[in-house]
C-alpha cells in the first residue's frame, strides 16, 4: 500500500481546501512550499511532514511563538507521529488530517556484512576503497542493485528532486539529505566536512545524530577526513587496536567509532568535501553493500549539493548589496540617524541568529533594521514599498505582527535601554527581567536576549 496523506482546511480562510500529498512536504508562507499558507502568523518555511517507517512524522521548522501544534499540543523539531483526524495549527491556521495511509514496513533481511569487530581509536584496517568517478559511482551501484538490503530507501534517496525544491536554504538542504543518510545506512553519526576554499582547511558544516544520542566534540575523524579527501578515495574502515582491546575486554567505550564510511563528495569539476558515517561498538559494521550503497548516494547528490552552495554564495552577495542600499537610502534620507540604525540592525541581526532565522529572513531583518527608521517607504518613493514589503515601520505590537517585526521591536527597546545607561552597560539579569514584564515583547525573543547580550559584552571589553 503507497503513503498518502490528505489534508482539509479548518480555519475561515482555508474553509473547503484539500491537499493530497504521497511524500515529504514542507508547510509554510514561501512560494516554493509544498503547501503554501499565506498568513502573516506562518513563517516561510513553518512545518515539515515525511512518512518514516514509524508512519507519517511532523517536526516544526518555525520556531517561532505561535509555532506547529497538533491537537492543541506544541510540536518542536523532534519528529512526532500523525494520526488520521488529528488537527495540525500552523500560526492561526488549522488543518486535519482527513485520510491517512502508510506504507507497509519493508522486510529486513538478515546481515550479510564482513567479520564483525565492533571497534575504534585511531590504527584503522582498511575494509573497501574507491576512487570511482561520478559516473562510475553510479554504474557500480546498478550493477549489485539486486544485492543491495536498502532498495526501498536507495530508491527514496535518488528523488533528488525533493532535495532540489530546499536548495534555496542550504542549510535545511544539508540537513535533511543527512537525516535521510543517517537513517537509510543504520548509521549512529553522519556528518558534512566541506573543504574551504580560502583557508584550504576541511570544516564541519552539519551534524546528524541518532535517536538518544548526545552531542559530542568528536563527531568525524579529522585525520581520515583529510586522508579521503586529499587523495580523492573514499574508505569503508574499522579500528585495529581497539578491536584488540575489546575482545580481551567485557567493557565497551560506547562513544568511539566502531565502524566508518569516510565517502568523497565529489562532482565532475571538483572535490566538494566528505559525508562522514560511523557505527558504534555495539552495532553491526558497515558491510561492503553499504559501502557501495554510501558511494552511490554521494555521486547522486553531489552536484545538487554544489547547486546548493553556489545559492548560498550569491544569497551572501545580495544581502550584503541589499544593506548596502538600505544604509545609503538612511545617509541620504535621515543621516542623523545612521548610527541607532546600524546598532538596531546589529541587534536585530544577532536576535535573528539566536532564534535561528532562514538566511533569507535573515538578510531582510538586517535590512529592515535599517530601512524601518525611514518608514513608511512610500513616501520616499512608490517602488521603495514594493522592493522592501517586509519594512512595516514602528507601529504597536499586534496578534498578525509579523515575526520580523516583532525581532525588530525587541530590537529597538534594547538599544534604547542601551543608550539610556550611558557608558555603564546594563546589568543583564536585569535588562531580561525588564522585557519579561512586559508582556507585548515576543516570549523568543526575550528568551535570545541573554546570549545577545552576552555578545555585546564580549564587544565592548
Amino acid at each position: 500500500m503507497a503513503a498518502r496523506i490528505v489534508l482539509k482546511g479548518k480555519s475561515p480562510q482555508i474553509h473547503g481546501l484539500h491537499w493530497d500529498f504521497s511524500g515529504t512536504l514542507c508547510i509554510g508562507r514561501q512560494s516554493s512550499a509544498d503547501l503554501v499558507l499565506q498568513h502573516p502568523t506562518v513563517s516561510r518555511q513553518h512545518a515539515e511532514i515525511r512518512v518514516t517507517p514509524r508512519g507519517w512524522m511532523i517536526r516544526d521548522l518555525s520556531q517561532a511563538a505561535s509555532g506547529t501544534l497538533i491537537n492543541g499540543l506544541a510540536v518542536s523539531q523532534t519528529p512526532r507521529r500523525l494520526q488520521k483526524n488529528d488537527v495540525l495549527q500552523c500560526g492561526k491556521l488549522q488543518l486535519q488530517v482527513s485520510e491517512l495511509e502508510e506504507e507497509a514496513p519493508p522486510t529486513q533481511p538478515a546481515s550479510r556484512g564482513p567479520a564483525d569487530i565492533k571497534t575504534t581509536g585511531p590504527i584503522v584496517c582498511v575494509q573497501a576503497q574507491s576512487q570511482r568517478s561520478w559516473e562510475e559511482g553510479l554504474q557500480e551501484v546498478r550493477r549489485a542493485d539486486d544485492r543491495l538490503a536498502q532498495g526501498k530507501q536507495f530508491l527514496t534517496l535518488l528523488q533528488g528532486g525533493y532535495y532540489l525544491s530546499r536548495i534555496h536554504c542550504a542549510r535545511d538542504f544539508f540537513q535533511a539529505f543527512l537525516d535521510d543518510t543517517l537513517s537509510v545506512l543504520n548509521a549512529r553519526r553522519a556528518a558534512i566536512v566541506l573543504h574551504d576554499d580560502v583557508s584550504q582547511e576541511l570544516r564541519l558544516r552539519t551534524v546528524s545524530l541518532s535517536k538518544g544520542l548526545a552531542k559530542s566534540e568528536r563527531c568525524f575523524s579529522a585525520t581520515l577526513a583529510k586522508r579521503c579527501f586529499f587523495k580523492g578515495e573514499s574508505l569503508l574502515c574499522r579500528d585495529v587496536a581497539q578491536a584488540r582491546l575489546q575482545m580481551n575486554s567485557s567493557s565497551v567505550m560506547f562513544d568511539e567509532m566502531g565502524s566508518i564510511l569516510c565517502m568523497v563528495l565529489r562532482t565532475t569539476r571538483r572535490r566538494l568535501g566528505i559525508l562522514h558515517l560511523d557505527r558504534g561498538p555495539v552495532q553491526e559494521p558497515f558491510s561492503q553493500d553499504d559501502f557501495v550503497l554510501a558511494e552511490a548516494i554521494v555521486a547522486s547528490i553531489a552536484a545538487a549539493l554544489e547547486s546548493a552552495l553556489t545559492v548560498e554564495k550569491q544569497q551572501a552577495r545580495l544581502a550584503q548589496q541589499g544593506r548596502e542600499l538600505a544604509r545609503s537610502l538612511v545617509q541620504q534620507v535621515k543621516p542623523n540617524l545612521v548610527e541607532r540604525a546600524q546598532r538596531v540592525s546589529q541587534l536585530a541581526s544577532w536576535l535573528g541568529e539566536e532564534l535561528r532565522l532562514e538566511p533569507d529572513e535573515q538578510h531582510e531583518l538586517a535590512m529592515a533594521g535599517w530601512l524601518h527608521h525611514l518608514a513608511p517607504l512610500g513616501s520616499l518613493g512608490p517602488g521603495l514599498a514594493t522592493l522592501f514589503p517586509f519594512v512595516q515601520g514602528d507601529g504597536p505590537i499586534q496578534q498578525d505582527t509579523s515575526r520580523l517585526d516583532r525581532i525588530l521591536a525587541v530590537a529597538r527597546a534594547l538599544d534604547e535601554k542601551l543608550q539610556a545607561s550611558g557608558q555603564t552597560p546594563p546589568v543583564a539579569p536585569d535588562v531580561v527581567a525588564w522585557f519579561r514584564a512586559r508582556p507585548d515583547f515576543d516570549r523568543d525573543c526575550v528568551d535570545a536576549l541573554e546570549n545577545v547580550l552576552a555578545r555585546l559584552a564580549i564587544g565592548r571589553k
